[in-house]
């Protein structure tokens, strides 16, 4: 009896000691792993406690890819998250980062997470033709852009008075032929630009000249294709994230350069039915 008791006890610590160090390795890789909104927001707001987001579904999931590291005293980057939703019938899906592929009359619309208090600007182009600024702009919330960090942010709105303002409708190309690139260009700057969608390009160009300045870097999660849940939703609308069932962004953005601000450059395929 008390041989098969040591017996037991062996094995009991020679199994506690095989397990100690793989419990350890993943600990391990669980500091090394950014959670999206890790990655939006990499610092603390000070003087107020911070509560980490509960996930929809199991763990949240980690970034595909480590973000650069930044310089000492560099300044914090500037982040954004978005998803993009579409309406099909009536229901609301997630559009799939690497594969946005759309036909004239689908209905989109964008969720923004911005990582810092700061202005909002999309511009859109088809092709390379003329650029128009979609936001701001006076249907869409009165034509206020201002953003504020953590505060998820829809564009268009489903509280628009106006129900022709509350999506965008992929319209029919100008350009021939059976399929078209919609440019979207996204914007989030700590300061007010210029809102005019030729000169916001042409600065934008400009600063990508210099790394230093505009050094970007995003990802995009696996999760996207899925509906938009009730709870979800009702997380969104109460601009509540770490409310249980606010979704994770589909696509993370930040800035690691010097210029305030970050870019977000998004090709939507159009084609024609």
């Amino acid at each position: 009896m008390k041989q098969r008791f040591f017996r037991i006890m062996v094995i009991v610590v020679v199994l506690v000691g095989i397990c100690s160090p793989l419990r350890a390795q993943q600990k391990g890789k669980e500091k090394e792993e950014i959670r999206p909104r890790e990655f939006i927001f990499p610092k603390k707001s000070e003087g107020r406690e911070e509560k980490p987001p509960r996930p929809r579904c199991g763990p949240p999931k980690p970034l595909g890819r480590k973000p650069p590291a930044r310089k000492p005293g560099a300044p914090p980057p500037v982040g954004l998250g978005y998803t993009i939703f579409q309406k099909k019938n009536d229901s609301i899906v997630r559009v799939d980062p690497s594969r946005q592929v759309f036909h004239t009359g689908d209905l989109i619309r964008f969720l923004f997470e911005p990582g810092t208090d700061g202005y909002l600007y999309i511009i859109h182009r088809e092709n390379d033709g003329e650029p128009k600024l979609l936001f701001p702009r006076t249907e869409l919330y009165g034509g206020d852009n201002s953003v504020r960090a953590g505060e998820p942010i829809y564009i268009p709105s489903e509280e628009e008075p106006n129900p022709d303002h509350r999506w965008f409708v992929i319209t029919p190309p100008k350009s021939p032929g059976s399929q078209a690139t919609e440019r979207v260009t996204v914007i989030l700057s700590r300061e007010r630009l210029e809102s005019d969608a030729q000169r916001l390009l042409q600065s934008i160009a400009a600063l990508g000249k210099f790394r230093r300045k505009l050094n970007v870097f995003d990802d995009a999660l696996k999760d996207a294709g899925t509906e938009m849940t009730q709870p979800e939703q009702a997380a969104i609308r109460g601009i509540d994230l770490a409310k249980a069932g606010a979704p994770e962004p589909s696509v993370v953005v930040a800035n690691f350069g010097t210029a305030s601000l970050t870019v977000a450059r998004i090709n939507l395929l159009h084609k024609t039915r």
